[in-house]
Formats: C-alpha cells, structure tokens, sequence
C-alpha cells in the first residue's frame, strides 16, 4: 500500500487496474503473489486478473526475492547468468493495436553486447529480431527497444546511453498505430520524454507475436549469453490505445510507490503527489 500524505474522504491510491485493463501487471513488493523455496522464485503471479503468471520450475535459473529492495520494498534480483522467468503462455498478437510498456528496474553495467531483460517475442535467437518486442542492451550502457513483425528485419533504436547502476529508473514506451505499416514511439525515462521516433515500412505491419513475456532474458531464456543483470521490481504492460492521462497517472503510481517522484520533471501531473482514484472524490 502506497501511504499517501494526500488522502482524501472517498479517494484511495490509483492503482494500474482503475485505467486502462493492463495486459499483465507484476509487482514483486506483493509477497501475496511470490511463489519462493529458499527465496529462490518459481512463480510470479500476474495481478491484471488475465492469468499469466511469471515462472520458472528450474531451481538454479530461479531469481532471488528477498535480496534487493528500493524504497524498502520486495524486488526480484536476476543474476544475469542463467536467471529468467516466463509466462505460463503465450501473449496474445498486437496485430495492429498500439501498446505501453511500463517498468521499474535498477540496470546493472555490462560490457558485453546483445543482452535482453524484458521481452514479449517469438525470437529466441538474437536482440532485434522475431514477431514482437524486446527491451535490450546493445553496448555498454545503451539500453534499446526494438519492435518488429519478422525475423529477418532488425528495428533497434537508442532509447538513452547514460545509466547509473546504483540507481533505479522507471521506463514507459507507448507505441502508437499510425498506419498500416507505420508506428510512432514515445519514450520516457522518469516521468520525462527522451525520444520520439516515427517507423514506417513493412517490418513494421501487423505485428504476429506467438511468444510468452519474459524477466530477465531473451525470450524463453533460451541462450544464456542473452540474460541480463538486473533488478526487477514493477511492469505494466497493456496492449490498446493509452491515452496521455492513463500513461501518466501508471507513471504517478510507480514513481510514489518506488520512491522515484523526485525524479519526475516539474511538469508532470503527479510531482506533487500520487494518482487518486476517483479523480474527483
């Protein structure tokens, strides 16, 4: 529960499911919903209400709970080696709905190449390629997200080159229909905008995604040099139209819970406190 010094009679704290039904909602400060031996994580339940549920049965590519916090709450630690988990099935296709992406992560710096740590693609084989999207590291410290319908067409653009490991940040990407075989990109980094990229041709049409969301890796974490070092704490991802105002309050929520609203730019709706719900109670 968010504490919110702003409370007022009949409001209660937004939460991600009072906008937009997200898609999948995982929340690692929810120990309610953290299936753990030994702290070792083989379940990691979905809080959208759609049932797909984060997991992994293989003890030893099990993440860690109860090792890393940010504002003294629960996160998951995947170790970058072997460490992963996945949805008990598949997403559903885009096809040519727009989506958002929100997450709360602490990046560690890694000198290689080519790795993943949040994707929802039919791709097991490479950063850039297959139906569907992948949050990745290109270089050192250059975090990308490619978005693409096919194996064959490579779609990785700079989303920020400057990262400190010993913080967190929260991402949101929504990407938007703009035509058959067109997409427009924003992109945030704490509540600010860092990018906005217009895509066009045929790599991106009706996006065919077949594969299952994943934590901490390549999707299916099938290859282990595509694992990524890194703190997981919070995503949100909802496929439709999301306006301005949902992706803002999502980015209010996350931002107060996590301890991030002093990173969020002096014009944001909710530098000054939490999203309520409803509105106007």
């Amino acid at each position: 529960m968010i504490i919110n010094p702003f409370f007022e009679g009949g409001s209660r704290d937004w939460i991600p499911t009072d906008g937009d039904a997200p898609e999948t909602w995982y929340d690692a400060s929810d120990s309610s919903t953290i299936t753990e031996t030994s702290n070792r994580v083989s379940q990691l339940d979905d809080k959208s209400g759609n049932g797909y549920h984060l997991v992994q049965a293989t003890g030893a590519d099990q993440p860690l709970t109860n090792s890393v916090t940010l504002n003294s709450l629960n996160g998951l630690f995947f170790d970058g080696t072997t460490e992963f988990m996945d949805t008990n099935s598949n997403m559903p296709a885009l096809g040519t709905s727009d989506m958002t992406l929100l997450f709360v992560a602490r990046i560690y710096n890694d000198s290689t190449t080519n790795k993943c740590f949040m994707t929802a693609s039919s791709d097991t084989t490479g950063i850039t390629r297959g139906a569907g999207w992948k949050y990745t590291q290109r270089t050192n410290d250059d975090l990308r997200f490619c978005i693409t319908n096919n194996a064959t067409t490579a779609d990785s653009d700079l989303s920020n080159n400057v990262f400190d490991s010993t913080k967190a940040y929260m991402f949101s990407i929504s990407d938007e229909r703009t035509g058959a075989q067109a997409l427009n990109e924003l992109r945030f980094i704490d509540g600010a905008q860092v990018s906005n990229f217009s895509k066009s041709g045929t790599e991106h049409g009706t996006l065919n995604l077949t594969g299952p969301f994943t934590w901490g890796a390549n999707s299916n974490g099938t290859t282990d040099s595509f694992h990524y070092k890194v703190d997981l704490f919070e995503s949100v991802y909802i496929i439709g139209d999301v306006d301005t105002d949902n992706r803002q309050k999502n980015e209010g929520y996350l931002a107060w819970k996590w301890g991030l609203e002093g990173d969020l730019p002096g014009g944001h709706p909710y530098s000054g406190g939490p999203p309520l719900y409803p509105d106007d109670a």
